[in-house]
Formats: structure tokens, sequence, C-alpha cells
């Protein structure tokens, strides 16, 4: 006899008139599982009945569980060893289920165990049954998504990558991106690692979280300095290495002028739907097409020395013969 269940009874027996009311199945032979519905009082009732399972071989009934009307009833069934495996004794997984009202016995499946041994103890229902879900590894229900605001879930960069900042007095301090950083928590760390001589917050464009760092004053500058090949954290958080500064340009690292980035700010609502919008387009791509243009003399601008800044000075005469091959290939291409 194993255990009781709200108004349902389970076990295993050899004992065939077992007192449970009504026997829907009786006792066939040998040792055999039974289910019996019992009224919630104990009292000895009409509707009380007992169904013993006769599955083939000796049944140990181990669990149940009841769900939808039907007791669910799990346990070993004795079993023939495989031939030439040595085992003297070999038991098979059963499970199968009777009507709680009825006691019609259904549906049962019989399974194999490792070494010939199937033993188990307990068995569970699922209501709403297998579907493909299951076999995904996806539960059932209603998705809260919440996105995260981790970096290492919005960006390519990995728990680990680094790079360095240096502040106003030129060390370098190494920042290292942990798994539970944000962008906020990045702000701390890069005003933290340049000594608070750069002011570092977070802003919303367009929907999406962007950093700023900004120099403290227009003395101070504050420099990005890439991590290690591999683990370099700046290009996946869509920074560059280089100097910031107010004035930029002002100031050089490992001895050549930086160069300004710049920025489009091309709005992502362009449409050309009506007149108005197609000229607020126009004006929007106009004003990139200058920047690129500033862009593109900014970088091709020779950096100025103290040779250059000088314009007096005799002009050698293979420099005048140069200049005078140039001009008369500038007359033949533009026609005179």
């Amino acid at each position: 006899y194993s255990g009781v269940l709200p108004r349902v009874s389970a076990g295993a027996t050899r004992n065939g008139a077992l007192s449970a009311g009504t026997v829907t199945t009786a006792l066939s032979s040998g040792k055999e599982g039974f289910v019996a519905h019992l009224s919630p009082g104990l009292a000895p009732s009409s509707s009380d009945h007992v169904t013993y399972i006769d599955a083939g071989a000796d049944l140990t009934a181990t669990g149940a569980s009841v769900a939808g009307g039907k007791v669910y009833l799990t346990g070993k069934l004795a079993s023939t060893p495989p031939e030439g495996s040595g085992l003297t004794t070999a038991v098979l997984g059963y499970v199968g289920t009777v009507d709680e009202n009825t006691g019609a016995a259904g549906w049962s499946q019989t399974f194999q165990g490792k070494d010939a041994q199937a033993a188990p103890v307990s068995v569970a229902v699922d209501t709403a049954g297998a579907s493909a879900l299951d076999k995904l590894g996806l539960p059932r229900g209603t998705i809260d998504y919440i996105p995260s605001n981790y970096l290492v879930a919005e960006s390519s960069v990995r728990a680990g990558d680094s790079f360095s900042v240096k502040g106003q007095y030129g060390t370098a301090v190494k920042v290292t991106i942990a798994a539970a950083d944000t962008l906020q928590t990045l702000a701390t760390k890069i005003a933290r690692a340049s000594g608070y001589t750069a002011t570092v917050t977070t802003l919303s464009v367009s929907g999406q979280t962007q950093l700023r760092i900004v120099p403290l004053n227009k003395r101070t500058t504050v420099e990005l300095v890439a991590g290690a090949p591999g683990q370099d954290a700046l290009g996946a958080l869509g920074l560059s290495a280089g100097l910031i500064d107010t004035d930029v340009g002002a100031y050089t690292s490992a001895g050549k002028p930086l160069k300004p980035t710049v920025g489009l700010q091309l709005p992502g609502t362009l449409s050309v739907h009506d007149t108005d919008s197609a000229n607020a387009a126009l004006k929007a791509i106009n004003l990139a097409i200058a920047k690129v243009e500033n862009a593109y003399s900014d970088l091709t601008k020779p950096a100025k020395t103290a040779a250059s800044k000088s314009s007096t000075g005799k002009v050698p005469a293979y420099l005048k013969a140069q200049i005078a091959n140039y001009q008369q290939g500038l007359a033949r291409l533009t026609g005179g």
C-alpha cells in the first residue's frame, strides 16, 4: 500500500479482496498495482471502487498523480534479463492511467533503463501535453520581455575587454568591462579613471542611449587608449582611441596631430512624402555633404611645422623647374 491521495489510493498488492467497494477490474495473478477510489471521509460509499492493473508480470506501484480525472500510476515491472548480460534480475519502468470515476484502465507504457534496471518512484503530469516548445527547451505562457541594458548584451564587447584613460596628468588608468556593466556604470569608471578631469554622462539620441565624454574645461584633455589586441573594448563600444579636447587639433598624441571625429547627424526620420519633408531632407543632406567636405579638408591638410610657417627665402632652381612643368601641364589640361 503506497500512500493516500485526495479521494484516491494507489499501491501494489497480491490480495484480491481489498475492501474498497466495487471491484471494476479483478486481480488476475501475482503482484499487481491497484487504484482505489474512496470517499473523502473514508466512510464506505456506493461510489467506492478498486481497479487492479494486470501488466503481464509482477508490478510494484511506487507513485501516483491525479490530473484531469485520471490517475497516473508508475512503478517497476518484473522482466527477463537480456540474454548474455549476466544479470539475474531485470525490471522495466511502467506508467499507466486509470479513470478516477469509473475505474477503467486506459493507456499504459513500459520503458527500459540502464543495465536493464528502470525503477521510477514518482510521476508528474503536464495537463497541456507535449509540444515543439518542450523539445526546444522553451516555456509556455506570456513572455514579458525586458531588454537587458548590460553592455555585453547590447554590443559585441565581452567581459574582460578593456581600454585605458589618460587624464590631465598623463597617467593611463585601465578600464575593464565587467559582465554587469551598463553605460551608466561605464561612465562612472571613465570619470574615475580620468581623475575626474572629464565629465562623463549618458544621453538619449533618437531612442538610443549614448555616452558623452567632455573635458572638464578648456585647459583639460582626456585621451582614450586602445586595449590589448583581441581585447580592445573601444571599437565594440563605438568609441575611438585618441585625444578628447574642447579645441580639437590644438594637442597631439604620439607627436602626430589628431584629427576631429565628424558626425553627419542625419536624422533617422528623413522622408520625401511631401514638399516640406523633401525640403527638410534636402537641407539635412546638404549639411551632411558640407561636413564631409570640411572633414576631407581637415584630413588632407598638412600639419604645420616650424619650416612650413616660414614663407620667405630663396626658391631652389630645381623647384622652379618643377613648378614650370606643373604649370605647363595645367595649361594643356585646361585648354590654355
